[in-house]
């Protein structure tokens, strides 16, 4: 186990949009997250590294654990150090070059020197197919490349948990096999993942689990091949109604 989320409830305002969440990611797997849109699939992840902050739940990471009630600010910071967000917008930052934005998490998140953050930065963008991009600046590129950005910036930390959030929505249907295919060299490395989508012939391919959820909750979960081609709860038939596998 590398991740487990355990009793995760958060709400806004009156809404509660995540009612008791439980997951479990193992070392190497990818999960995948599948709901309609406001499920809660982008808040779960957001609660992860404390971009949204619970007001109920555990995250264990190894022998790490914090609890959403007691959490304090360095217990954030060791969090977040451990995991590695992909927004759907890419958040690049505009003024600095695609090296210079995946250098930047090197030595601002893991106080790399400098030299050896840049040679890093170089070896990530050449494995995302964007080595000759590297001097660009991010309004340069297409949205794909700019994803692509975005994946080697998280994956260059070596997180023990990617956490990807509708990787391919903002992107131009032509852009999206790029991205996914990083995506997948990413998993065959081993690395562990949640990734939430609506790209479900991805999922399946790529996904060891899959978890779908509806009104904040886990509905049915299992491997990517029960979910998707033999769904058990009623709900999860009727989502997957529409999809051709």
């Amino acid at each position: 186990m590398v991740l487990r989320i355990s009793n995760l409830h958060k709400r806004f305002d009156d809404n509660e949009v995540l009612r008791g969440v439980d997951l479990t990611v193992g070392d190497g797997q990818v999960v995948g997250l599948i709901g309609s849109s406001g499920a809660g699939k982008s808040t779960l992840l957001r609660c992860v590294n404390f971009l949204e902050k619970p007001d109920e739940g555990r995250f264990s990471i190894d022998d790490f654990t914090v609890d959403a009630a007691t959490a304090s600010k360095k217990d954030i910071a060791a969090l977040r150090r451990l995991t590695a967000m992909v927004f759907q917008s890419f958040n690049l930052y505009k003024l600095k070059t695609v090296a210079e934005n995946v250098e930047l998490a090197l030595t601002d998140v893991q106080g790399v020197p400098k030299r050896e953050a840049r040679e890093t930065a170089l070896d990530f963008l050449n494995r995302v197919g964007l080595y000759d991009k590297r001097n660009s600046f991010p309004d340069k590129l297409s949205g794909g490349q700019q994803q692509r950005v975005a994946l080697a910036r998280a994956a260059v930390l070596r997180p023990k948990v990617m956490l990807l959030d509708e990787p391919t929505s903002a992107l131009d249907p032509e852009n999206v096999g790029e991205v996914l295919d990083v995506i997948r060299a990413l998993a065959d490395e081993g690395q562990s993942m949640i990734i939430a989508s609506h790209e479900m012939n991805f999922l399946y391919q790529v996904a060891d689990h899959v978890a779908f959820m509806d009104q904040g909750k886990i509905v049915e979960e299992g491997s990517a091949e029960d979910v998707f081609r033999h769904p058990e709860h009623d709900r999860t038939k009727q989502f997957l109604s529409r999809v051709r596998l």
